[in-house]
């Protein structure tokens, strides 16, 4: 029997919400890219998206409970991410 690809990411989300490092590292690895190309946008190379990225991460799993499980997490995840980009970059401006 093959899993609902929605239902696995509701299992996934549900480990996270009780800090099951497996879970967590499997939503990164599930969503790493989706959040690389967000991040490109705001950074001046890989590396430094690749810092956007963890810090991403941390916000999302510090407030994987208030996710609401009626709306879509792509969708949850995308404004973390880019609401971390712009902060960073805002951070990282030279007057």
């Amino acid at each position: 029997m093959v899993e609902d690809p929605n239902e696995k990411l509701i299992k996934l989300i549900e480990g996270c919400i009780v800090n099951d490092r497996r879970s967590q590292k499997e939503l990164y690895r599930s969503f790493y890219s989706l959040s690389m190309g967000i991040c490109l946008r705001y950074a001046k190379n890989r590396e430094e998206a690749a810092t956007i990225i963890n810090e991403g991460f941390f916000k999302v799993f510090d407030h994987i409970n208030s996710y609401d499980f009626n709306r879509p997490f792509v969708t949850w995840l995308r404004r973390i991410m880019t609401n971390t980009a712009i902060d960073y970059y805002r951070s990282t401006l030279r007057f």
